[in-house]
Parts: C-alpha cells; sequence; structure tokens
C-alpha cells in the first residue's frame, strides 16, 4: 500500500510539472505573437504613411480650390507639374513624420513674384503704367481702357487669373472659360486687394494686382493658397454698371398711357414712359423693379421696392413667367410699363403663395438697368507653326 501511494503521488507531481511547463510555453507563444502583431501593425502604419506620401507626390490627394470672392464659383484645373515639387517636399515631410524623424520644412514663397510666370494674352511685356498704395498693393496697368472710371459701390465684371508668386495658377475664369466674375466693389465681397485694386479701372482695362498677404487670405489656407501667400491677379474689367436710383412711385402709373399693345396670346402691354437708356434683348441680364397684383381684384401679393433691391435675370431664357420675358422685351431704361399677364403666361393652374391657381396677373415694371449679355473669354489661337 505504501508503494502504491508513492508511485500515486509521483504520479501527481509529474503532472502538474509538465501542466506548469505547458502553461509557460502557451504564455511564452501568446507573448510572442502580441509581439509581433505589434510589430507587424507598426510597420504597416508606417508602409501606409509612406504610401499616402507617395500618393500625395503623385498629385492624387489634391487640395480644394480658392477663388477670390466668397462664394459661388468652381475651381479651375492646375498645371500639377507646377504643383509637383511643392507636393514632393510636403510628402517627404510626411514619411520622415511616420517613421519618427522631424517633418521636413516646407521653404516660403518667395514674396515678389517670379520672372518665369507665364501671364494671359494682354499682360506681356512692360506696363503702361505703375504705382504701389500705402497698403502696400503695387498696381500695374497694361491697358487702362475707356469710358467712366469704375468706383466703391458699381457692380463690376471682371475676367480674372490669380497666381501664386511661384507662378502656380490657383483660380482663372479665363483659363475655365468661365463667364467673369460680378461683384459689389467695396462691399467686402472679395478679398481686399480686389476691392482696392479694381477702383479707377475703366472697362477694357487690363490691370496686374501684386496682393500682400494682409490683403489676401493671410494667415488662413484657402484651397491651393498657402497662408501668408503673396498673390498675382491679372484682371480685366469687362464691364460695371453704376448704383441704382430708386424706383418711381407707383402714383406715375395712374395717368394716361402713351401706348397700349394686346398680342395674339392675351398678354396686355401699356407703356406710360418710353425709357432713353440701353434696351433690353433677349440673353441681357436686366435689372427691374415691379409690383405685382391679382387683376381680379387688386390684392398685392409682391413688391420689390419693400426688399429695396431689383430683380436681376437673363432676358428670355425662361428664368421668369412668360409674361415676363415677352412683356419687358424691348423696353429701354428708364421705361414704365403695366403688363396684363392672362394665367397661361403667368403660373397657370398652379397655385403660388398668394396666388391663386388660374389668375390673370397685373404688373407694374420699371426698367433699371441693362447688361449685355456676355460670352466667357475665350483663348487666344495658338501661332502656327513655320
Amino acid at each position: 500500500m505504501a508503494s502504491a501511494a508513492r508511485s500515486l503521488f509521483t504520479l501527481r507531481f509529474t503532472l502538474r510539472s509538465s501542466l506548469r511547463s505547458a502553461r509557460a510555453s502557451l504564455l511564452l507563444a501568446t507573448s510572442l505573437a502580441l509581439v509581433a502583431a505589434c510589430t507587424g501593425n507598426r510597420e504597416a502604419h508606417y508602409g501606409h504613411g509612406h504610401d499616402e506620401a507617395h500618393a500625395d507626390a503623385k498629385g492624387e490627394h489634391g487640395p480644394a480650390h480658392a477663388q477670390p470672392h466668397t462664394t459661388k464659383h468652381a475651381g479651375p484645373a492646375h498645371n500639377q507639374a507646377q504643383h509637383h515639387g511643392a507636393d514632393i517636399k510636403q510628402a517627404t515631410g510626411i514619411a520622415a513624420q511616420a517613421h519618427g524623424a522631424p517633418p521636413a520644412s516646407m521653404p516660403a514663397l518667395p514674396t515678389e513674384p517670379s520672372p518665369d510666370i507665364v501671364y494671359d494674352p494682354g499682360f506681356e511685356g512692360a506696363p503702361v503704367a505703375t504705382r504701389k498704395t500705402e497698403s502696400g498693393m503695387l498696381i500695374e496697368d497694361f491697358v487702362i481702357g475707356a469710358g467712366e472710371p469704375l468706383a466703391a459701390g458699381y457692380k463690376a465684371k471682371v475676367a480674372y487669373t490669380g497666381h501664386l508668386t511661384d507662378g502656380t495658377v490657383f483660380d482663372s475664369s479665363v483659363r475655365k472659360h468661365r463667364p467673369p466674375h460680378a461683384f459689389e466693389v467695396g462691399k467686402g465681397r472679395v478679398i481686399k486687394g480686389w476691392d482696392e485694386g479694381v477702383v479707377g479701372m475703366k472697362v477694357g482695362g487690363k490691370r496686374r494686382l501684386v496682393i500682400p498677404p494682409e490683403l489676401g487670405y493671410k494667415s488662413r489656407r484657402a484651397g491651393r493658397i498657402p497662408p501668408n501667400s503673396t498673390l498675382v491677379f491679372t484682371l480685366e474689367l469687362v464691364g460695371f454698371m453704376p448704383p441704382l436710383p430708386d424706383p418711381q412711385p407707383q402714383s406715375v402709373y395712374e395717368g394716361a398711357p402713351v401706348n397700349r399693345t394686346k398680342l395674339d396670346n392675351g398678354l396686355e402691354i401699356i407703356e406710360y414712359k418710353v425709357g432713353t437708356g440701353a434696351e433690353a434683348k433677349a440673353g441681357d441680364t436686366v435689372h427691374v423693379h415691379y409690383r405685382g397684383t391679382l387683376t381680379k381684384d387688386g390684392t398685392e401679393f409682391d413688391a420689390s421696392a419693400k426688399r429695396k433691391r431689383p430683380i436681376s435675370f437673363p432676358l428670355g431664357k425662361g428664368r421668369v413667367i412668360k409674361g415676363w420675358d415677352q412683356g419687358i422685351k424691348g423696353m429701354k431704361v428708364g421705361g414704365l410699363r403695366k403688363l396684363l399677364i392672362p394665367a397661361a403666361l403667368g403660373y397657370g393652374e398652379r397655385a403660388k403663395g398668394k396666388i391663386p391657381a388660374n389668375a390673370d396677373l397685373t404688373f407694374t415694371v420699371e426698367l433699371m438697368a441693362v447688361e449685355p449679355g456676355t460670352e466667357a473669354p475665350k483663348p487666344a489661337a495658338p501661332t502656327p507653326a513655320h
């Protein structure tokens, strides 16, 4: 019995020792696996950082484009070859940071425009006039233009191209064949350099502005524009419109009309004053003050004078009811008309706000201004090879 007990004890001790050894081996294997996994993850992370850097170097991750104004236009295409060097520097910094090294510092752009910048046609050679403002902006005129000079409060239409000082094009209405940019001068709708730099231009004038950061985007990044960048803009003043006068009171429509016409489609045009300014044609942008009432009972449903701004729209493009497109065509600036519009040329069977379905409408309209229809500037024809 004693011998059997000793054998059983020995067997238990051996089994416990083997179990402890197996547990230790399992723990060691698990630890090694965790170390390997962590090492693999770290290497994968480094590899991802390098891949991102490489993608940036190829130009696959491009930032958003910046406009010189606050609203509303798509950015132009850019010359990737011009950005390539900067992207490589940025990519190198990302890769170095991923591997624990300090990021490579990106050199600042020069404060003066590079002499190698390729400008749009009309801005080659030496300017005909140059001056520097107290705010530090350089203004260079290449074409003076003609007519009345642009002033604060006017609505300007400008075709433009924007460069960084190294020649990078970050925005252009000219090269993307977009319409000129329209804005009210001096109202803060664009960067300060534009508000200040376009004043005094004449229609047809071409001007280059070298705008310091304080008059541009300052320390903010704006799309492809780095912080604290000097900006170089070439501008052409395509047209402008002076501030509009106040509309005439409604009492001017109470006298005897000078002309009355009824068209076959039922539209009646009553002329109270024939204007003396530009004539409104299809494709022009017209600015109109108006008051709308229901023909049936005279209920007013809309009046631009309450908003102190006329409505602006391209004539003949279907942006307004048919009675307006047809009834305003042929008016001259300063003209006064009353339009009696049948429901078929108004909103038809649709109810709209205070206007019931199938309602005949009466509008008094005053043509305040006409802006001729314009097309985006076309690129210069290539020079044939000899």
